[in-house]
């Protein structure tokens, strides 16, 4: 029989258990890292640990100081480099974009201010284009509607300029001129007839924009004739005032008409033309006057060489033999009138 002594014994078990354990041990493990489920709950608890410990450190500095601090040493260190890297051409003073640059064009937002351009092909410019010299070193395209305006506008600035003094200027230097190659306008000819035949001009010019002449001997107007928009000579008639004549001769003053013509076959007429009154008189005072009714007043009536008057009682005033006063207020008994016997003796006519 095999003995054994106890602390032997306790030590020979205490290895057989450490190595039992051990072997569980193990084999847990093993089973355990096998496992998806206790690897992810492990790598979540670290995780959480090494947030925590993360953020406490983190919470005891100024991170807001230390990233300024190191940016503004950086930009300080750097400054020098950044200029040096920086573009010697171009200075950017602007608060927004101004220029974009893009694949086969360059656009400019706003006004584009150079002193020179220059460019190989074709410039297009939607909106203006404002040049202090314009220089042409080949063609013009003439066969667009810019050029028809400013031909145009050159066109009437230059016709402005034109003066009437520089216009005679203009003439007598080239008749000067004209002579001094043994050209003289009294041999031009027109239809085979000279312009000019002493002061005569050339029958054949029928039409010229002389609005000046000095004293006509003859005048002949085969057409309607219109003199300072006062006088109008139509078909035979002529208006004064009026270019539609009703007689063969209107005169309008305002809104009176007065005609002059042919009443009917061998009978002239003188007289309105419209419903108005006419009045005859001498040395500017009416004498007879007609209404627009044809009632006829006369101030002084004379018939042959004896006078008609109107008084209302027997006239005192000379008057000639024969001369007749008809009495204006007639009564009962009293006469119609008086008869002049001579100077100044009238007797009285008694009707029935």
């Amino acid at each position: 029989m095999l003995k054994v002594e106890t602390g032997a014994m306790e030590e020979l078990i205490t290895n057989a258990v450490d190595t039992a354990i051990q072997q569980q041990i193990a084999t847990a493990i093993d089973q355990l890292i096998l496992n998806d489920e206790w690897i992810k709950k492990i790598e979540g608890l670290v995780n959480v640990n090494i947030s925590q410990k993360i953020e406490r450190q983190l919470s005891n500095i100024d991170l807001q100081s230390l990233l300024a601090e190191n940016i503004d040493g950086a930009l300080d260190r750097y400054s020098d480099r950044i200029r040096e890297l920086a573009p010697k051409g171009i200075e950017d003073n602007s608060s927004e974009v101004q220029l974009n640059i893009e694949d086969n064009v360059v656009v400019a937002k706003n006004n584009f201010v150079t002193q020179n351009i220059e460019a190989t092909n074709d410039v297009t410019v939607n909106n203006t284009l404002t040049v202090d010299h314009l220089i042409v070193r080949k063609d013009v395209n003439v066969d667009n509607k810019s050029w028809d305006e400013i031909s145009n506008k050159t066109y009437h600035k230059v016709i402005e300029s034109i003066t009437d003094d520089f216009k005679a200027e203009l003439v007598t230097s080239v008749l000067d001129h004209s002579n001094e190659y043994g050209i003289e306008f009294d041999t031009v000819l027109i239809g085979g007839e000279p312009l000019f035949t002493g002061n005569q001009l050339n029958a054949r010019i029928q039409r010229t924009g002389i609005i000046s002449t000095g004293k006509l001997e003859n005048l002949e107007v085969a057409g309607e004739t219109n003199l300072n928009e006062t006088m109008h000579v139509v078909k035979k008639r002529v208006g004064i005032n009026t270019d539609r004549p009703e007689n063969t001769l209107s005169v309008w003053d305002e809104e009176v008409s007065i005609g002059i013509g042919k009443l009917k076959k061998n009978t002239a007429f003188i007289g309105t033309s419209k419903k108005n009154s006419l009045t005859l008189g001498v040395n500017g005072e009416p004498a007879i006057s007609v209404d627009e009714n044809g009632r006829i007043f006369a101030n002084n009536l004379t018939i042959d060489r004896w006078q008609i008057g109107f008084e209302p009682q027997a006239p005192g005033h000379l008057g000639t033999r024969g001369d007749i006063v008809f009495n204006s207020n007639p009564k009962e008994g009293s006469p119609f009138g008086w008869v002049c016997t001579g100077n100044f003796n009238w007797k009285a006519i008694m009707g029935n």
